[in-house]
């Protein structure tokens, strides 16, 4: 019966890397000057997202942390269709001009990017 469910496991694990894999970009940020940062940053910001097939699935000012430490007052989720969406969406041009106001208006910021599903062995 093991083995049964693990060769199933397997078989979903496969249906799914035989796609292209959304990748998500989650961020902790602390946001010092809220007016500005959505005006500015977030103006600069969403268009070069929403090109790269991005949606914003969380972009909460309060988080409820479970564990460890967790920072900022300001956590986002994007998700977008692939590896080269998310990383099209960085390297942009002009989100690279976005950037500095993402600094601008907060103290801290860390993002990282982290694949949807990671198949054991993998």
């Amino acid at each position: 019966m093991k083995s049964l469910v693990l060769a199933a496991g397997l078989g979903l694990f496969s249906a799914f890397s035989a796609h292209a894999e959304p990748t998500y970009m989650i961020a902790q940020i602390q946001v010092e000057d809220w007016d500005n940062y959505m005006k500015e940053y977030g103006s600069a910001a969403l268009p070069v997202i929403l090109e790269q097939g991005g949606k914003v699935l969380v972009a909460a000012p309060e988080v409820e942390k479970l564990e460890g430490s967790w920072s900022g007052n300001l956590t986002v989720v994007l998700e977008f269709p692939s590896q080269e969406n998310a990383n099209a969406w960085y390297q942009s041009e002009e989100y690279q001009k976005a950037i500095p106001l993402r600094h601008k208006y907060a103290s801290k910021s860390t993002l990282v990017l982290a694949p949807g599903i990671v198949p054991p062995n993998q």
